[in-house]
């Protein structure tokens, strides 16, 4: 019993590790989704990223909800415990 209680906890600490690991890609997935929408055009010859077209919104309306989503981003990446992470993994958000 003592054997499968300890396999148990092992598990579940891995789980956990994996879900909050999958948390930061997600988070660095909807990021950069969300940046690609809203990041204004330029005339830059060497794209950094692949833009959808048409037409910005630039109303109050449309900034105050980008300014929320970024604060959303930023409430979700600091929720996130990296101090239990596998070293390699951990060096990304140092």
């Amino acid at each position: 019993m003592k054997n499968f209680c300890t396999l148990f906890l092992l598990v579940a600490t891995a789980l956990s590790l994996h879900a909050q690991v999958d948390s930061l890609d997600k988070l660095s997935d909807d990021f950069w989704t969300w940046r690609a929408k809203y990041a204004p055009f330029n005339g830059d010859d060497v794209p950094r990223m692949e833009r959808p077209g048409g037409v910005r919104d630039w109303s109050r309306a449309s900034i105050e909800k980008r300014r929320k989503d970024l604060a959303d981003f930023e409430s979700r990446w600091k929720k996130i415990e990296a101090k239990n992470w596998p070293v390699p993994r951990k060096s990304i958000t140092d």
